[in-house]
């Protein structure tokens, strides 16, 4: 009975092996990638049969074949799956796979470098460039939260410009700053305005294991963001726009005239003493019959409106030869205030234009030689009010401003009340930036890499060095336009009418410089880097020595320079992709501790078991 419920096709399997053990030849070959190089361990098999091999340390394999016309299947991981016809007689074959960019997602970004994901035992998170566009808002920032798993922020504004949010890797782990290292291609740089649409992946390093190389630096997590890069093909063109409207989420409630003015009577009352406004008073803000004398005003409403507008659009295009590839990206990003105009002829509203550039550029100047440069930058130009101190403090007074303290724009004159009519009047939603002028920032980043990768393949296969040079400048400006408007105060005359008294006069606008600021800084590293092969087990390696200095940094010594001096070390092994180990170790240092305390060692090592992989595990 067992024999007879054999599948058919089991049976035709064993027919076909037994013709290839009676009637077969020897076929050799070779399998390379589209560079020329050969690929260790690729899978050879004749297609529809169990008949295979892989490639040796030389990219070679030998396989017994029917004497006869077949179809040979070549599969390797990161490479298209490519099955090539063998015709009767042919005794050698060359043969070429391609990469498969639908595996990029299988590389995961690390710490100075890549690693297969399904080899990674480290605590790390991450996700696709092409997911932030999916939330059209002004900082990459306030995307993160939610989308990659520990990961929180706070943000504390919503200022067009000024609405980046703090990040935190797994919380706050350390005390004064708990902020992570943020790196985009490899280098310290702020990437809160870079525009999403030049982001290839974001990767969130949350453990011991994933942040040693780092040293110290390393203990509040890092966040790597990577920039699109050019492949061979046509050029590919890509153009998107989008507009959006911002809306206070929540707006707070504020007391009326009225309830302000009794509940401010009772406070009086409450403590001993008699109450400050008659009930004439109270009743006219109840009523609303003398609206300019007795005004009632919800100053955040009144100065604010619903909602403004922001857009943003973006062209780039990438492309390359055989040994050359390009990114080029060029975007815009604009974001309007939510103030009221009214009648003034000088714009003083928030407003917030960035405009974004980058060109990725990789040269394969020989086949064992790799040039990458990368050029981004933007340039920022912000408009506040000009309030004489911090934004903060102009929400602060609007939140602060009494409803009765004036009937704000009235036949285009700023009225405020009299205080003969009222016990106090307080400030209005518009003293702290009506009419004062406005505030000018323009802001200019310019980034740039260099990085020379060089095969070594001569001295064993697998090794490579790199070497990788940055440069990084920011310099800002900023223009005051300052101007005053005139105050009217209503005056009741005797036959009823009002008449208005004006204090101070509009002023045209008068311009000076206000604060500049600058920074820069270079960064460097030198790594040596092995990936190796044999038949089941994998190895890599890396060595690298960095440093950095950081001119006119932030705190009371902005005039003297910072250093970073450090070595990475990072050794991988797996086995058949099922037993892994990784050993990172970090040795850096700077000047800001004493000469007996400046460098430190931090090593990390992890193991990993993909149960998955174990023949005991159910089918796939």
């Amino acid at each position: 009975m067992i024999g007879i419920l054999i599948p058919l096709e089991v049976q035709a399997s064993a027919e076909t092996v037994h013709i290839v053990q009676q009637n077969s030849v020897q076929l050799s070959g070779t399998v390379k990638d589209t560079s020329g190089e050969t690929i260790i361990g690729a899978n050879v098999t004749i297609e529809g049969t169990t008949i295979g091999t892989i490639t040796d340390f030389e990219g070679n394999f030998i396989l017994n074949v029917p004497d006869e016309t077949i179809r040979l299947k070549v599969t390797f991981i990161g490479y298209q799956e490519k099955v090539v016809t063998v015709k009767q007689g042919t005794r050698n074959v060359q043969i070429q796979l391609a990469e498969d960019a639908q595996l990029l997602d299988e590389v995961q970004v690390v710490a100075y470098g890549a690693q297969k994901k399904i080899s990674v035992t480290g605590a790390i998170s991450s996700m696709k460039g092409d997911d932030l566009l999916k939330t059209p808002v002004g900082s990459i920032s306030n995307i993160l939260s939610g989308q990659i798993i520990g990961i929180s922020s706070v943000q504390y504004s919503g200022e067009p410009g000024a609405d980046a949010a703090d990040l935190y890797v797994r919380g706050i782990a350390t005390w004064n700053d708990a902020s992570p290292i943020i790196q985009v291609d490899g280098v310290d740089r702020d990437f809160s305005q870079i525009d999403p649409n030049e982001i290839e992946s974001i990767t969130i390093l949350k453990d011991a294991s994933a942040t040693a190389v780092f040293g110290v630096r390393g203990a509040n997590g890092v966040i790597l963001i990577t920039t699109k890069r050019g492949t061979e093909g046509k050029a590919k063109i890509s153009f998107s726009t989008s507009a959006g409207v911002n809306m206070m989420t929540k707006q707070l409630e504020f007391a009326n005239s009225y309830q302000y003015a009794r509940y401010y009577n009772e406070l009086q009352v409450n403590d001993g003493g008699v109450a400050t406004f008659t009930d004439e008073q109270l009743e006219k803000f109840r009523n609303h019959s003398d609206p300019i004398r007795y005004p009632d005003i919800n100053w955040l409403d009144y100065c604010m409106n619903k909602a403004s507008f922001q857009s943003q659009h973006n062209v780039n295009i990438s492309g390359g030869t055989d040994y050359m590839r390009y990114f080029v990206s060029a975007g815009m990003f604009t974001q309007g205030g939510m103030f009221k105009q009214f009648n003034a002829t000088d714009d003083f509203n928030f407003d917030y234009k960035r405009y974004n550039y980058r060109a990725n550029l990789d040269f394969d100047i020989s086949k064992t030689t790799l040039l990458s440069v990368n050029l981004g930058g933007r340039v920022e130009s912000k408009r506040t009010p000009e309030s004489g101190e911090d934004q903060n403090q102009l929400f602060r007074k609007l939140y602060w401003a009494v409803p009765f303290a004036g009937a704000g724009i009235v036949d285009g004159k700023y009225v405020v009340s009299n205080s003969d009519d009222l016990p106090f009047t307080g400030a209005t939603g518009l003293d702290s930036y009506y009419g004062k002028g406005y505030r000018n920032k323009t802001t200019n980043v310019l980034n740039i890499d260099l990085a020379l990768d060089q095969k070594l393949d001569f001295i064993t296969k697998g090794l490579s060095v790199k070497l990788k040079g940055a440069y990084n400048t920011e310099y800002s400006t900023e223009k005051i336009a300052s101007s005053s408007v005139a105050r009217y105060t209503p005056v009741l005359q005797e036959d009823g009418t009002l008449e208005y008294r004006k204090d101070g006069s509009d002023t045209q606008l008068s311009y000076r410089e206000g604060d500049y600021g600058k920074a820069r800084d270079w960064y460097m590293e030198l790594g040596l880097n092995y990936y190796r092969r044999f038949g089941d087990h994998t190895v890599t390696a890396l060595v690298l020595y960095n440093q950095s200095k950081r001119y006119y940094p932030k705190g009371n010594y902005g005039d003297i320079p910072t250093a970073y001096v450090g070595t990475v070390g990072r050794v991988t092994y797996d086995w058949k992709t099922r037993y892994l180990a990784e050993f990172n170790i970090g040795y850096n240092g700077s000047e800001n501790f004493s000469k007996d305390n400046r460098y430190g060692i931090f090593p990390a090592g992890s193991l990993g078991w993909i149960l998955s992989e174990e023949a005991f595990f159910p089918p796939r």
